[in-house]
């Protein structure tokens, strides 16, 4: 029995070691997301139509540029990397992640550091599409002249004086969906999905010359038309 007492307890402080080194490593930068540093990316409106956005743990913040440019403003390190590229006049933005197992025990990097920030001229941009996963999606003052579609897996979706000519397509889970869509819910058609949630939308409305779109699960719907 003695022996026995003796083997957990050396296994139990055994676990406690490795975990404070892990803690050790983590917070000097050994594992984990790494060191970060800020970048910034521009581009002209007239190369491109459509953005696809398509990131992993990272705040979305989009707004109303000023001038002519696209303006990306980014953190990535060696272990995690933001891709952005131009194919067939459309901007992609892409998380790209270098991390090995033994990374992923560290400490998430601080939130200054999971946020992307886009400026878009307006009324210019064809298509726009935002996909992440445990962080918000916030658009403000944006205008698009086809379709917005928008995802968040485990954040909310915040929209201020948004809209869309065609088709505005958004989509949480376990985050809600609120802000103010720029003209009249008459103007859309809705087909509104909400699970564990309240919702101020008809679950479907036929007729509008626009579409809006709404699924949400495990969170609350509350969007008003201004």
């Amino acid at each position: 029995m003695k022996k026995t007492k003796l083997i957990i307890i050396s296994l139990v402080l055994i676990v406690i070691a490795v975990i404070a080194t892990l803690l050790i490593l983590s917070f000097n930068g050994v594992i984990g997301a790494g060191t970060f540093s800020e970048k910034t990316y521009a581009c002209h409106i007239a190369k491109i139509e459509n953005i696809n956005i398509d990131v992993r743990d990272r705040k979305i913040k989009i707004l109303s540029s000023s001038d002519d440019q696209i303006h990306i403003n980014y953190f990535e390190s060696e272990k995690e990397k933001i891709d952005i590229s131009i194919s067939n006049k459309r901007l992609n933005v892409q998380f790209v992640d270098e991390k090995s197992w033994i990374d992923r025990i560290g400490v998430k990097a601080d939130s200054e550091y999971r946020e992307i920030i886009i400026e878009i001229p307006n009324n210019l941009l064809t298509n726009l599409t935002v996909s992440t996963t445990n962080e918000n999606i916030e658009l403000t003052e944006i205008s698009i002249k086809n379709n917005l579609a928008l995802e968040s897996n485990g954040g909310d979706i915040q929209l201020n004086s948004v809209q869309a000519d065609s088709t505005i397509d958004l989509k949480t889970k376990n985050g809600s969906i609120v802000g103010t869509i720029v003209g009249d819910i008459g103007d859309y058609s809705i087909d509104c999905t909400i699970k564990k949630g309240n919702s101020n939308l008809p679950a479907e409305k036929l007729d509008g010359t626009k579409h809006l779109i709404a699924d949400c699960n495990n969170g609350d719907i509350n969007i008003s038309f201004i």
